[in-house]
This record gives C-alpha cells, sequence and structure tokens, in this order.
C-alpha cells in the first residue's frame, strides 16, 4: 500500500512539473509573438517573469536583454548582464552584449572600453577578436570591427583565416584597396578560391574608383606569384575595357601554362561575342600563325573570318539606313566585301566536309543576297548545304535563307515548295516551321488566295509566344478587315511584294494610286498611305515624307497609325535630319498627344538620349 502511495505522488510530481514546463514554454512563444508584432512592453512583462522563474535559462535571459533594447531600456539591459556576468566571469559573448548596450545608449567609448578591456583580460585567442568584431558590426561599428579582426588575424596561426571578414568590411567601408590585398592574401595562400575571390571583387567594382584601385593592387600581387593572379589580372582588364593589356596577359599566361593556344581563343571568343571584332581578328590571327598544329585551329580560321565577316556588317550598318523602314543596303565597300568571302572560301577548301564548311557556305550566301544581291549565287550557297550537309545545324537557315532569295528573284514556286518542304521535315523546330508557314500565308496574299493565307497565320497565331505570331497578327488583321476592297487589297499584295523584291520605285507608283484612289476602303487607305511615307525614306525623299506623315498625324481621328507616324516623323529628325531638338520635340508631343500608344517607352529612352548628348 505504501508503494503504490508513492508511485502515486512521483507520477503526480512528474506529471505537474511537465505541465508548468509546457505553460510557461506557451508563455515564451507568446512573448515571442508580442516581439514580432512590435508590442515590447507586453513581451517585456513575460521575459522578466519566466526569467526570474528560469534565470539559468540563456534563451529567456537573451530575449528579456532584446525586449529591453527595443525599449531603449539600457540601464536595465546593463544591469541584467553584469548580473549575469558575476555568474560566468570569461563568457565572451556576454561582454560583448554588454558593450553593444552601452553602445545603443549613445555611451560609445564606453562600449570600446569593454570591449577592449575583455579582450586584455580573457585569453587572447583569435576566436574571441572574431566574437567581439561581430558585436561590433552588428553595431555597424565597423572601423571598430576592422581593428578587433587586424588585432585577430595577428593572434591567429593562419592569417587568411580574418581575410575574407577583412575584405567585406573595408568593401563596405570604401576602402577598396586594402579589401583588394585581402583578397590577394586569400589567392596567395590558396589559388583555388580564385572563383570566389573574383566574384567577391565582380561585386564591388562598379562602385567610384573601385575597378582602377583593385587593378593597381592585383598587378603588383601578380608579379611571381601563382598564375591565378594573371587570370584575375586579365579579368579585370577586361571589366576595364582595356582589352588590349588583357591580351598582353593571356600571351603570359599562354606562355606559362603552354595550353597550346587554349586561353587565347577562349579570350577570342569571349570578344567576338561582345562585338569587339577588331582585337578579337588579331587574337584568333596570333592563334593561326603561332600554334599551327593546335587542336583549336579550325576554330581559329573560323572565328577569324566570322571577325572580319561582323566588322564588314557593323561598318555596313554604320552607314546609317537600318533606322529606315525599308533599305537598301550601300555596298559601299567591295574590297572589304571580296575579302570576306575569299577568307570563307579559304575554310571551305581547308574544312570542305565539316560544320565549319556548312557555315562558310551560309555565310557567304548572306552576303550575296543581303549585301551583294547576286540572288542566284545566294540559291546555289544555300542549296549546296542543303545537298551536302544534310546534317548539318546550319540547314534550317539554309532553307529559310534559300526560300527568301527565291522570293526576291521572282521565282514564287520554288519558294512556295522551299517552305512547304519546311513545315514537314524533321529538322526543323517548330520556331522555325511557324516562320516557313508565315512565309507561305505571304505567298498566298500575294497570289491574292486570301482565305488560305489567313488558314495558316491562325495556326501560328495560336502560338503566342512564337517570334512569328506578332507579324502574323498584323497581317491577319489586314486580311480580315479589307478582304472586301478585294481588288485594291490585291493591289497591295503586290505592292508587298514589290518592297520584298527592294523594287520601291514602283512600290512608290502603286502606292499612290491606291490611297488616292477615293473607292479604296477607309482602312486599307490609311495603311497604303502610312506605307507610302515609309517607302519615301526609302527613297531618300525625307522632306515629302515629312509632309504625308503630317497629314496623317492630321487625321489622327481616322487614321489608326498616327501615333506611328508621329514616331517615325521624329526618327526622321533624329536619323534623317540630325535635328536632335526637333526630334525631341516630336517625341514628347508623341507623349502628350497619344498618351495610351505602344511607342511611349520607346519615346522617353530616346528623349532622355538626346538629352544626355
Amino acid at each position: 500500500m505504501i508503494i503504490k502511495i508513492s508511485l502515486f505522488v512521483l507520477i503526480f510530481i512528474f506529471t505537474g512539473n511537465a505541465q508548468v514546463k509546457n505553460d510557461t514554454n506557451n508563455l515564451y512563444l507568446l512573448g515571442q509573438s508580442y516581439m514580432r508584432g512590435a508590442q515590447y512592453k507586453d513581451a517585456k512583462d513575460i521575459f522578466e517573469k519566466i526569467y526570474n522563474q528560469y534565470p539559468d535559462n540563456y534563451q529567456y535571459f537573451n530575449s528579456l536583454n532584446q525586449a529591453y533594447l527595443q525599449l531603449k531600456m539600457y540601464k536595465e539591459s546593463v544591469d541584467l548582464i553584469n548580473k549575469k556576468l558575476q555568474k560566468a566571469q570569461n563568457d565572451i559573448n556576454l561582454y560583448g552584449l554588454l558593450g553593444a548596450s552601452y553602445y545603443l545608449s549613445g555611451d560609445e567609448n564606453k562600449a570600446f572600453s569593454v570591449w577592449d578591456e575583455t579582450l586584455k583580460k580573457l585569453k587572447p585567442n583569435y576566436a574571441n577578436y572574431r566574437i567581439i568584431a561581430n558585436h561590433a558590426i552588428e553595431r555597424r561599428a565597423f572601423e571598430k570591427a576592422i581593428e578587433y579582426l587586424q588585432a585577430g588575424k595577428k593572434a591567429a596561426n593562419d592569417p587568411k583565416f580574418f581575410s575574407f571578414d577583412l575584405a567585406n568590411l573595408y568593401t563596405l567601408t570604401m576602402q577598396f584597396e586594402n579589401a583588394a590585398k585581402e583578397y590577394c592574401i586569400i589567392l596567395a595562400n590558396n589559388p583555388k578560391q580564385l572563383r570566389i575571390v573574383e566574384s567577391k571583387i565582380l561585386n564591388y567594382i562598379g562602385k567610384p574608383n573601385a575597378l582602377n584601385t583593385t587593378i593597381k593592387v592585383v598587378k603588383n600581387w601578380s608579379e611571381n606569384r601563382n598564375i591565378n593572379f594573371s587570370f584575375l589580372l586579365a579579368k579585370l582588364y577586361r571589366e576595364n575595357n582595356e582589352d588590349v593589356k588583357a591580351f598582353d596577359v593571356f600571351l603570359k599566361i599562354e606562355k606559362e601554362q603552354n595550353s597550346n593556344g587554349r586561353q587565347l581563343i577562349t579570350f577570342a571568343n569571349g570578344l567576338l561575342t561582345e562585338n569587339k571584332y577588331s582585337l578579337a581578328s588579331k587574337v584568333y590571327n596570333k592563334i593561326i600563325s603561332d600554334y599551327k598544329n593546335s587542336r583549336y585551329i579550325s576554330s581559329a580560321k573560323l572565328g577569324y573570318t566570322k571577325s572580319l565577316g561582323a566588322e564588314l556588317w557593323e561598318i555596313i550598318k554604320k552607314a546609317g539606313t537600318t533606322w529606315k523602314p525599308y533599305y537598301k543596303i550601300k555596298n559601299n565597300y567591295p574590297e572589304k566585301t571580296e575579302e570576306v568571302i575569299a577568307a570563307y572560301k579559304q575554310l571551305i577548301i581547308n574544312y570542305k566536309l565539316s560544320e565549319v564548311g556548312a557555315e562558310a557556305f551560309l555565310r557567304i550566301g548572306e552576303i550575296n543576297l543581303k549585301i551583294k544581291k547576286n540572288l542566284v549565287e545566294a540559291i546555289s550557297n544555300f542549296s549546296n548545304i542543303i545537298k551536302n550537309y544534310p546534317t548539318s545545324r546550319f540547314i534550317p537557315e539554309a532553307f529559310n535563307l534559300r526560300g527568301q532569295a527565291f522570293i526576291e528573284n521572282g521565282e514564287m514556286e520554288k519558294a512556295f515548295s522551299n517552305f512547304n518542304f519546311m513545315t514537314k521535315d524533321r529538322r526543323i523546330s517548330l520556331s522555325m516551321k511557324n516562320a516557313a508557314k508565315f512565309q507561305l500565308a505571304k505567298i498566298n496574299f500575294y497570289r491574292g488566295n486570301f482565305e488560305k493565307a489567313v488558314n495558316l497565320l491562325d495556326q501560328i497565331i495560336k502560338n503566342k509566344n512564337d517570334n512569328s505570331s506578332n507579324d502574323a497578327l498584323e497581317l491577319s488583321l489586314l486580311l480580315n478587315t479589307t478582304k472586301s476592297d478585294s481588288v485594291h487589297l490585291l493591289k497591295f499584295a503586290r505592292v508587298d511584294l514589290l518592297i520584298t523584291q527592294n523594287n520601291f520605285d514602283s512600290a512608290y507608283s502603286l502606292l499612290k494610286k491606291i490611297y488616292t484612289d477615293k473607292s479604296t476602303f477607309f482602312v486599307l487607305k490609311s495603311i497604303a498611305k502610312f506605307r507610302f511615307a515609309q517607302i519615301e525614306i526609302a527613297l531618300d525623299s525625307l522632306p515629302n515624307s515629312l509632309i504625308t506623315l503630317s497629314e496623317i498625324i492630321k487625321d489622327k481621328k481616322r487614321n489608326i497609325f498616327a501615333d506611328k507616324a508621329l514616331f517615325l516623323k521624329s526618327k526622321i529628325y533624329q536619323f534623317g535630319l540630325n535635328d536632335n531638338n526637333e526630334a525631341v520635340k516630336m517625341y514628347q508631343m508623341l507623349l502628350t498627344n497619344f498618351p495610351n500608344s505602344i511607342y511611349v517607352d520607346k519615346a522617353r529612352k530616346e528623349i532622355i538620349k538626346l538629352k544626355n548628348k
């Protein structure tokens, strides 16, 4: 009987203790909820109650201290921590908290004094310095934190242990030279940290003077150090647009690593991607001349030729016609053009049955199609790829460009067969198949088969994210809104074909007849008149195009192209007449008169660009 009573008492005690602990825990969670809700007074009352019950619980102590700090009860916080210190005189974290309370109270000197004396009193090891530094960082006392980390670095057996922390603080305090030195220490001790160091540096080089300062530091360290300093220096030169200096560094890396052109080909490919064609061609040429047995020779030769080709397209674009809705490419650089073609032909000789050869044929074909307008030769180039390189990744592009060449050359049946084959060929992607369908719709449009054209366009429009969907939607709207005026629509289809074939003079005459004919449906009349203004621009009749566009803008209630006309008028002043002041006026008029236009954002950007000039 006595044993049973004793067991009952024990069970009662344990159950009671568990219930008390559970109640205390629920109370603590309520206090935390008050803290999150910024009800600090209520939280403080709860934490005081439970801390008095469990003074050895560090979690309750810390929560109460946080509540005091939120309520700016700094004296209470200091007293609380000092009482805790009486039982734990070697607890470095408590001294950190004590200094932090003084710092928040505004007594910075007292805070630093507490931290300094603590580090003198307790065993001077690197861990203590880090803990106190973290408390200083938390209170944004960065300079003091740097002081502690530097002292900890001296006390540590491994100095680089503190370098990342110091580098971060130097970056925060805009001391980029010191930050760079710390990163160099890390890299010198552990070359495998290159990617991390590079990433950290790239995060701050956008700050004023940071990049140039870092380059000076890394350059001084790079001498007689591991090769990764050279990689880092080359990267920084690239970020600073000092690509020639980066080239010199890569030459040293190449010599030291003896990688047979591997580093240079990577550098050159990067330059080509960034449209830095002139230097890219020099680097490729260096590989070709100095590393004749390299596995990268074919890539270098292709890159060199592509650089020459890209330079050709660049100078043609700079001729100042690409702003026009329609234009003929003026080849004022025939010698340069033939030099590029000759370079591609040499690639074909050397790598005839490879992807290099296929791409060379494609690039020659593009030049013949778009620059020289040698359509027969362009068709031959593209057909060569289709016939002799059946597995090439350039097959879809070859088909697409050949079809365009057929249309320009007036070979509609061949163009139709070409694009129709594309829609069924398994090698062709869905996006390219839709592009082919759009061309088939255009051919049906030219032939007057409007219903067939609409059916094809509807198939494309279903894929809203497809590249051809916007063009398909525009043509579909034209056909659906003007098909009742089939006579003039057929004439307009003829105009569209003439423009595609770069026959702007004939298109000009026919468009004028369409939009001046009183019997033309008003929607088609608006479209034709706007297209007429575009062709006037293509024929360099800029004053006349300004008059036509002004008429469209004035008739904005009936002409759906009024905002588009005003945007184009702005471009004429900006690019055609080089009258920036008038261009700004036109762009601002667009913002005022057509606030919902799709050209508003573009107009704003151009205004900013012109005003910055």
